[in-house]
């Protein structure tokens, strides 16, 4: 019943949104697919991927990350290395050259006491940031002049280029003067120095961006208007692919992979990606401290039938948290599907099998609830095959889904992750190409501290993850980031299932698409977009 409100009510939109758009005929518009409407436009107060790719339109970094993974300027002149200068020598001083005559999109001028007040409001304790990762590495940032800024460390951290890539910068003349950060109009309305402004939010519907009149790009953007339009569910996103209501289509699911490349007026890619799927295993409820259950659930995943009927064999199975060829510890095999060994180690945890075929300790029934972001149609089938498949070994597995805003919301906002209010969650994290991840397995990050919403904490991965960050032997960090994805091999404390390969299905009559697998997302170059 839902799916067809759903689909009564956007194909109404379409009338609407056809109706009350204005566009010039130079430069055009485009429709972008999303699953998720973003909770805000703060990618600071919020982690869903909605959030950061409408910043991506809006806010602007000191470097960016493009399509090859590679770090290129953006606000700043270059990259700062040991070669240019820019990185001391002892690895605790970073000097950034900013761009002259950038503007933010009120046409007030951009300095570098906007970079120092931005680093003011990350670590300001009374901000709900998701994360503060890498900017507590600064003990001081110094302004010389306005386009001039001098960053000083506590100890060398390794990822810190990656802190200020993408959307990373705040307005000090707008948010200096504010009374209530967490609440202050900017999180959903924001002053930026990216190449659209937004110009109208329908919530539930789509959001509507028009050029910024103030971008420091001349002669960008290239088209009047992009429209992100949320749509929840994957068939409905499918039909209004095929009936040319959207133009692009992100991230589709592999179960719609042929339906997509038959289509005869878009272009379909298939990139590789530094996200991982994975199961999220709450370490802190109380049927799953046990390490032998969080091993007799892995055991007790097929991960070859997952592969083969809902990722059409598209996807690589995942032994860990990272995806790159190089930091992927190549020692590491996917656990082997064996229900026997499954039914040990139960067994061994003192979860006996009773005459009903299920599990049982102390009188209390072995029921485990899985959850994810609802209509999203891969991760249902995996949770339909994972109650079928652990019912075999006595786990009885409820399956309880959420929509995407309740899902990823942040622990102040009561977020289903971030409040632990699960047992087990099917989900994906993005990253950069960097190894580190700090805020996802260090045992301080915790929410609402961090995202280690796994609430699992190892006093050596601690310290590996912390040496890593400094340590500027590569291959001395590679040997570091292959022992943590051992102990978590060994540990469980989430099940990594599939790499991704992004499926993205672009109209035809656009031009210059750079897909992008990192976190920067597919409109990280939406400035360069323009129709045929």
């Amino acid at each position: 019943m839902r799916r067809l409100v759903t689909l009564v009510f956007v194909a109404a939109l379409v009338v609407v949104m056809a109706a009350s758009f204005s566009v010039s005929a130079a430069g055009g518009r485009v429709i972008v697919m999303n699953q998720q409407e973003p909770n805000m436009i703060n990618p600071y107060l919020d982690s869903m991927q909605a959030t950061f790719d409408v910043s991506q339109l809006t806010w602007g970094g000191m470097l960016e990350l493009d399509e090859k993974w590679e770090l290129i300027p953006s606000l700043a002149l270059e990259v700062p290395s040991l070669q240019n200068g820019g990185i001391s020598k002892d690895g605790l001083t970073y000097t950034w050259k900013l761009r002259k005559d950038v503007k933010w999109s009120d046409g007030a001028p951009f300095t570098s006491e906007d970079i120092k007040f931005t680093w003011e409001y990350i670590m300001n304790d009374n901000l709900n940031v998701v994360s503060r990762t890498g900017f507590e590495e600064i003990t001081a940032i110094e302004t010389p002049d306005k386009y001039t800024v001098v960053m000083k460390l506590k100890q060398i951290h390794v990822p810190m280029l990656y802190v200020w890539t993408g959307p990373t910068i705040v307005p000090k003349h707008i948010l200096s003067k504010s009374k209530n950060l967490n609440e202050d109009s900017f999180n959903m309305n924001p002053v930026g120095l990216g190449p659209y402004v937004l110009d109208k939010w329908e919530h539930g519907s789509y959001l509507i961006f028009k050029k910024n009149p103030n971008y420091w790009r001349k002669g960008y953007p290239k088209l009047d208007q992009i429209v992100y339009k949320p749509i929840p569910d994957e068939n409905t996103a499918f039909t209004q692919l095929a009936t040319k209501e959207i133009d692009v289509y992100q991230t589709f699911p592999t179960n719609q992979y042929k339906q997509v490349k038959a289509l005869t007026h878009v272009n379909v890619t298939e990139t590789a990606s530094t996200y991982w799927e994975h199961i999220n295993i709450n370490c802190k409820s109380p049927l799953l401290t046990d390490v032998r259950v969080r091993q007799a659930l892995r055991y007790a995943t097929d991960l070859k039938k997952l592969q083969e009927t809902v990722y059409e064999g598209l996807w690589p199975v995942a032994v860990s948290d990272q995806g790159s060829p190089f930091w992927k510890n190549a020692k590491l095999k996917p656990y082997q599907f064996d229900l026997k060994k499954a039914g040990q180690l139960l067994d061994q945890a003192g979860w006996k099998l009773g005459n009903d075929g299920m599990r049982y300790k102390n009188g209390k029934k072995l029921t485990l609830v899985i959850s994810t972001t609802a209509g999203r149609i891969p991760r249902e089938m995996t949770e339909q095959i994972l109650q079928q498949d652990w019912k075999k070994i006595g786990v009885d597995l409820v399956i309880k889904n959420y929509d995407a805003g309740k899902f990823f919301a942040t622990y102040d906002e009561g977020g289903i992750l971030d409040t632990g209010d699960y047992d087990l969650a099917v989900f994906a994290w993005g990253s950069s190409p960097d190894p580190d991840n700090y805020t996802l397995w260090h045992s301080a990050q915790f929410p609402p501290a961090g995202q280690n919403n796994v609430f699992w904490s190892n006093k050596r991965v601690d310290e590996l993850i912390i040496t890593s960050r400094k340590e500027l032997d590569v291959n001395k960090r590679k040997a570091m980031i292959d022992e943590i994805q051992q102990i978590m091999w060994e540990e469980v404390p989430m099940i990594p299932t599939f790499y991704w390969v992004n499926l993205d299905a672009f109209n035809k009559n656009i031009k210059n698409i750079k897909p992008n697998g990192t976190s920067s997302g597919n409109l990280w170059n939406a400035y360069e977009w323009e129709l045929k």
